[in-house]
Formats: structure tokens, C-alpha cells, sequence
């Protein structure tokens, strides 16, 4: 029984890290700026998403565009969407694998192959989550060293936006339920303390 209960605890965090990790990748807010100009009319905002930029105004109007090409993107973008839409993808795979291999669930009757099911589950959430540490530290590292770059101007600067702290928080999730689901589906009697 608390096997069960740690591998619900478990699938429900990596579902959560799974769905910050969507809106993460959703959001336009990878790389921003303040407001660069000293009128409030004439002010506006950059924000760069992995798949839009948008310009927001001083008048509260935000126009986003999707990006013209791959070839136009920077090296550190073009990395980080790969490994945000292999990290997507695979999360499927390892959300309905750890459904599979449930003790919860009555599709597969013998307890060693949801053993072997609810640990590959484990090890895919792990994987998932270290793709979106890695994507979202890449960008992060990009971030800061054109921000502490001389030869870029003050106007090009971009600062670290909202989506890169939720995809680490994402990747958190994701690694704390993949150590959840991994206890649970070792031994039935060492976790009787839920």
C-alpha cells in the first residue's frame, strides 16, 4: 500500500514538472528586457520565446512573431528547442509506461514486468528532467555571458525571463518524482513509513 501511494506521490510530481515544462517551452519569455526608453509612451519590452518574440509597448500593445528560420536562430536556441521537444516527447512515452507499470492499475497482471515497467518509467523522468536542465542551463549560460559581454550594447542585453526558472523548477519535479518512482518500485516491504 505505501508503495502505491509513493508511486501516485511520484507520477503526480512528474506530471506537474512535465506540464511547467510545456508551459515553459510555451511561453515567450526565455530572454527579456525592461523598458528602454526614458518616455512611457515610447517604452517597450523585448521577449524572446524558443518559438516567438514579441514587443511589448508602452501602451500595453504586444505584438509576437514566430521565428523566420532555423538559420536565423543562434546556436544555444537551436539546442535548447531540440532538447525541449525530445524532453516533451519522451515525458509521453515515460508518463503512460509508469500508467503501465502501476500497482494501481490491472492492465498487466504479473508484478515483475510493472516492476521493470514503473523502473524504466523512473529512469525515462530522469532523462526528461536532466534534458530540461540541460536546455534551460544552456540558455541560462548564454543569457549571462551576453549580459556581462562589453561589446554587446546595452540595448541587446537580454536578462533571464520567467520560463527559464519555471523549466528549472520543471526539471526539479521531474528528478524528484524519478527518485520517487524508483523507491517505489524497489522492494514492497522496506516503505512502510506512508
Amino acid at each position: 500500500m505505501a508503495n502505491t501511494r509513493l508511486q501516485l506521490l511520484a507520477m503526480a510530481l512528474a506530471l506537474l514538472g512535465w506540464l511547467c515544462m510545456l508551459v515553459s517551452c510555451m511561453l515567450p519569455m526565455w530572454k527579456v528586457s525592461g523598458m528602454s526608453s526614458s518616455s512611457a509612451f515610447l517604452a517597450q519590452g523585448v521577449f524572446e520565446g524558443l518559438w516567438v518574440h514579441c514587443v511589448l509597448q508602452g501602451t500595453g500593445d504586444m505584438q509576437c512573431r514566430t521565428h523566420g528560420s532555423m538559420m536565423s536562430l543562434g546556436t544555444s536556441m537551436q539546442i535548447t528547442r531540440a532538447l525541449v521537444v525530445c524532453a516533451t516527447m519522451l515525458g509521453v512515452v515515460a508518463f503512460f509506461v509508469a500508467l503501465a507499470g502501476a500497482k494501481c492499475t490491472t492492465w498487466l497482471d504479473e508484478s515483475a514486468t510493472k516492476t521493470r515497467l514503473a523502473t524504466s518509467a523512473a529512469v525515462c523522468f530522469a532523462v526528461v528532467g536532466l534534458l530540461e536542465l540541460v536546455a534551460v542551463s544552456c540558455m541560462a549560460h548564454h543569457i549571462i555571458s551576453d549580459h556581462n559581454n562589453p561589446l554587446i550594447s546595452p540595448d541587446m542585453r537580454r536578462e533571464i525571463g520567467l520560463s527559464l526558472y519555471l523549466g528549472f523548477g520543471a526539471a526539479a519535479l521531474l528528478l524528484m518524482g524519478s527518485s520517487f518512482m524508483l523507491c517505489a518500485s524497489r522492494g514492497s516491504d522496506r516503505l512502510q513509513f506512508l
